[in-house]
């Protein structure tokens, strides 16, 4: 008898085995989902019961609108009754024993009877609360600290008070109440828990005993058709252990004149066939990291793959394309040899075999257009083992020097991102790739795509590297450059609090005296962050020091500022700043703004703001720029402020901003003491503000408070 005509005997009595234990075990199954869904259903009751009682006292207990309160708890008594109706109406409940079927139906009634007792008196006191307004009355209490309350009568008349306390002791019965009924539920739902598991243990012990039956019938029937077959399959299974454990010398003999001789034929083949790909694989893997390992220069890298890929394939000609991300195209990195473009061509290029050939050398292939543009697009190797059997290939006589005979392309996959392909091309006639070498190009492939990902990101490394020590190098320079100290003033108090988003500011603020009774005062934004800001806001501050003079006012200084930096920096390299002249004796003061925040003087007389502003293009936009100013006077006890919008609009976890509101009540509000301790207070809320948001932008302030002469 034929291999096949037993197997076919075997395999029916199998199925027959099996037919009948998927029957089985359906319906078995179909009685433990009926029980789970029983169980999940006494969950839901005995969840919504609690929810009844949560809401309960939530009544009394919660500021919440109490109309909404009373609405959701209303929704939860009839929530449950559903719930608990379709329990007592459950089929399955039956199935569980007539005691629990008649606890759920004696708990049914009882809950009935409390709606219409209990529960409906209880309404009727909630309606009354609701129409007498007594929620809104009370304020933010609760009813029951309400209750509660030494001068209730202040909030309530009598008769609202008396409400009150009637409502406060139906709540406390409909409490104790539903604690006792809970607990008998939650008893029974315990109870009925038990039996459930009880019952799918004892389906899950018949589901089992029937497999193993069934399975055990299956084997001995397929024993006994398959003696004749064990011989055989031993030796099959003896050797093919030999082959797993790395042993690919042994071979399979058999002698019968059956599948199983064939079968030993194929599988000799398969083992000659896999020494030869893993000791090509092993090649591969050793000549690639010698090439990763000596050569820094990725485009020596790169060339030498390609020569390894053409030599191990045998190939007549090969090429690497690297994938622009920029410019999204495949751009030739090496050819070698003369490759044959695998696309068609105009007749006038065709006619010159070497003008092809540079062509091909040349030309940028867009991701989907001809058969590698096709594997860039979609990932998957592309294997033409016959040129001349394809339309993916131009047709050309194989005497013809652009005729290709076999073609392979191997995208460069690195975590599904295609790095470029790699094309290999035979031109002799009637010579062709064979699988296996398309097998280990495939290998070669991934470790080529990992050696260039490798290459890209030690190079990445040693970059950010260099850029990590120049802009620790740039830090130093500006911390530097930073106060370290503010100057004093006997009649003026001068205080600041500056925090950065990034290791280099673009926020800068100096304090510097001019003569003995003048003082500079300069709040600056740098668009941008790291070293291009830092940059200019170093010639700022060098510009500023530089020009000031006791008879320059703040506009002058502004202007002559803007003059000189203009054009030395780039178009997207500009500023926002004030600048102040403080008379620190007088406490006359001359600002000017460039499209920064405004001044915010606090005048003690009235308790109120004043807010100064100039207009003013950003410094470094316009050179031919003008910059108007305001002279102010400041009063013994006033306030002046000035800040960063990093400070302003700075949002919390919740998305909302520090705000200029915000700032200026927080001053008023501590306004009796010094710069010093307003400065630390708003910074200490800002910390609390800002706790586990990400800081955008610098925040800079600066708080001046005259004293007077």
């Amino acid at each position: 008898m034929r291999i096949r005509q037993k197997m076919l005997i075997m395999e029916l009595s199998t199925a027959g085995a099996f037919i009948i234990a998927i029957t089985l075990f359906l319906v078995l199954l179909q009685n433990i989902v009926n029980f789970k869904n029983l169980e999940i259903e006494t969950q839901k009751v005995l969840n919504k019961l609690n929810q009844i009682n949560y809401r309960t006292s939530m009544l009394i207990n919660s500021r919440s609108n109490f109309s909404e309160m009373d609405y959701r708890w209303h929704s939860s008594v009839s929530t449950y009754t559903r719930h608990l109706e379709q329990l007592n109406d459950n089929p399955d409940m039956r199935l569980l024993g007539k005691k629990l079927t008649e606890d759920i139906l004696h708990l049914t009634t009882r809950w009935e009877d409390m709606k219409m007792e209990t529960l409906d008196n209880f309404n009727r006191t909630v309606k009354e609360v609701t129409l007498k307004n007594l929620k809104m009355k009370v304020g933010d209490y609760t009813f029951n600290y309400a209750h509660n309350y030494e001068n209730l009568a202040e909030l309530l008349n009598p008769s609202e008070i008396e409400v009150l306390g009637t409502f406060i002791d139906e709540q406390r019965d409909v409490e104790r109440e539903m604690i006792s009924y809970t607990t008998i539920m939650k008893t029974l739902i315990y109870g009925i828990s038990v039996e459930i598991e009880k019952r799918i243990d004892f389906a899950l012990y018949l589901i089992l005993g029937l497999l193993i039956l069934i399975i055990a019938a299956a084997l001995v029937t397929a024993f006994l058709y398959a003696g004749g077959l064990s011989r055989q399959v031993r030796q099959i299974q003896n050797t093919a252990s030999l082959v797993t454990a790395g042993n690919f010398n042994v071979k399979l003999d058999i002698r019968s004149s059956d599948e199983f001789k064939a079968l030993s034929d194929n599988f000799n083949s398969f083992t000659d066939m896999l020494w030869t790909r893993l000791d090509a694989v092993r090649t591969i893997m050793k000549d690639m990291a010698e090439i990763s390992g000596d050569m820094d220069d990725i485009k020596t890298v790169e060339r030498e793959i390609l020569n390894l890929a053409v030599k191990n394939s045998q190939a007549d000609a090969g090429a690497i394309f690297l994938y622009d991300e920029e410019e999204q195209i495949l751009r030739p990195a090496f050819v070698k040899g003369d490759f044959p473009p695998p696309y068609p061509l105009s007749a006038s290029i065709t006619q010159n075999p070497e003008k092809a050939f540079e062509h091909f050398r040349q030309t940028d292939i867009s991701p989907g257009d001809n058969v590698i543009g096709k594997v860039a697009s979609t990932g998957e190797a592309i294997f033409i083992k016959n040129g001349d059997q394809t339309r993916e290939l131009p047709q050309r006589w194989s005497n013809d020097p652009l005729h290709i005979s076999s073609f392979m392309a191997i995208p460069l996959l690195v975590a599904n991102n295609v790095l470029g392909v790699f094309a290999l091309a035979k031109k002799e006639p009637y010579v062709y790739f064979t699988d296996l070498s398309f097998t280990n190009m495939k290998t070669f492939g991934e470790y080529t795509a990992l050696s260039i990902d490798n290459r890209y990101k030690y190079n990445e490394l040693k970059e950010k590297f260099e850029l990590s020590r120049e802009l620790s190098i740039a830090t130093e320079i500006q911390q530097g450059l930073r106060l370290n100290k503010l100057p004093r003033f006997k009649n003026f108090e001068i205080s600041s609090f500056h925090k950065t988003a990034k290791g280099i500011s673009g926020d800068y603020y100096d304090i510097f005296r001019i003569s003995e009774n003048k003082t500079a005062v300069v709040v600056c934004d740098v668009a941008g962050k790291g070293i291009p800001a830092a940059l200019v806001m170093v010639m700022i501050r060098t510009i500023l020091r530089v020009i000031a003079h006791p008879d320059r006012d703040a506009g002058t200084m502004l202007t002559t500022l803007n003059n000189t930096i203009s054009g030395k920096v780039g178009t997207d390299q500009y500023a926002t700043m004030g600048i102040m002249i403080i008379d620190t004796k007088t406490g006359e003061l001359t600002f000017s703004n460039a499209a920064d925040l405004p001044l915010n003087i606090y005048r003690k007389e009235n308790g109120r703001f004043s807010s100064f502003n100039t207009e003013g293009l950003p410094v470094g936009v316009e050179k031919e720029t003008v910059y108007p100013q305001q002279k102010i006077k400041l009063n013994p006890g006033d306030i002046a402020a000035i800040c960063t919008d990093g400070l302003t609009e700075a949002r919390n976890i919740h998305g909302n901003e520090f705000s200029m509101k915000t700032l200026l009540r927080e001053i008023k509000k501590y306004s009796d003491k010094d710069a010093g301790e307003i400065t630390e207070i708003i910074g200490n809320e800002m910390e609390i503000f800002m706790r586990g948001s990400y800081m955008y932008d610098d925040q800079s302030l600066l708080v001046m408070k005259y004293k007077g002469e």
